[in-house]
């Protein structure tokens, strides 16, 4: 879809922060991460409704939301918090269907999971990372991605 920030900005950009990509699945780190590593994992075809998606695409959705999770707890995460916004009453601002993926290091990492209206000031809640720390993430990711899928 044109307008979607995912497909223009993420799927179709080779110079994104992707970390995993294939016909079905694309994870990503979010751009307005709430932790280090702060992933989403999202059909690589347009789709704003969970419903709409193909079941085995669903499936292979909830896999890699699986595997993320075992990287991150490589990676350094001592939990992790899932979580999708399905439908705009549901505070879905992106109209492409995405599951986040939270890594938790420490009890008190700065994230607050608020309730899901238009107007909540999410992005003030977010990590302040550099292109550079945000590249350096996403490699250190892409290699643990290698290594368990050797």
């Amino acid at each position: 879809m044109e307008n979607c920030i995912f497909c223009k900005h993420v799927i179709n950009n080779p110079d994104s922060l992707t970390i995993y990509k294939d016909d079905e699945v694309v994870v990503f780190l979010d751009k307005f991460p709430r932790t280090k590593g702060h992933l989403l994992v999202a059909p690589a075809k347009h789709e704003a409704d969970f419903h709409a998606i193909p079941p085995d695409t669903r499936t292979k959705i909830f896999e890699k939301v699986s595997l993320f999770c075992d990287i991150l707890k490589t990676y350094g995460a001592k939990g992790i918090n899932l979580g999708s916004n399905i439908g705009a009453m549901a505070g879905q601002q992106v109209p492409h269907f995405h599951i986040h993926v939270i890594p938790r290091y420490e009890k008190d990492d700065a994230i607050e999971i608020e309730p899901a209206f238009v107007n909540t000031p999410w992005r003030q809640k977010s990590l302040t990372l550099s292109n550079e720390e945000m590249n350096a993430i996403c490699s250190d990711l892409k290699q643990l991605y290698q290594e368990q899928n050797q």
